[in-house]
């Protein structure tokens, strides 16, 4: 569905977000440990696939890197909050 370049992304999640993550990035990717209970997820993909998947589950993950991922997705996060308000 979505072609084209591949981008290195990081984000913080935790272990119960595992079936998900497999489900969409399959086993392509490392997980490290972060504080608690969280996990840290390096992943190589599409930036636009990336975005729709993370939009579903951000009550559940952070973006760590890159830059221009967290700024996409604050400004989108923004415009719905602007929306129904």
């Amino acid at each position: 569905m979505y072609s084209g370049k591949g981008e290195h992304i990081k984000l913080r999640t935790s272990e119960s977000m595992m079936d998900m993550l497999i489900d969409f990035f399959g086993k392509d990717f490392r997980i490290s440990y972060g504080e608690d209970e969280d996990i840290i997820v390096d992943v190589k993909c599409n930036p636009d696939a990336f975005f729709f998947w993370v939009m579903q589950f951000g009550s559940n993950t952070e973006v760590l890197e890159p830059e221009s991922m967290r700024e996409r997705i604050k400004q989108a996060s923004l415009n719905l909050y602007n929306r129904y308000k």
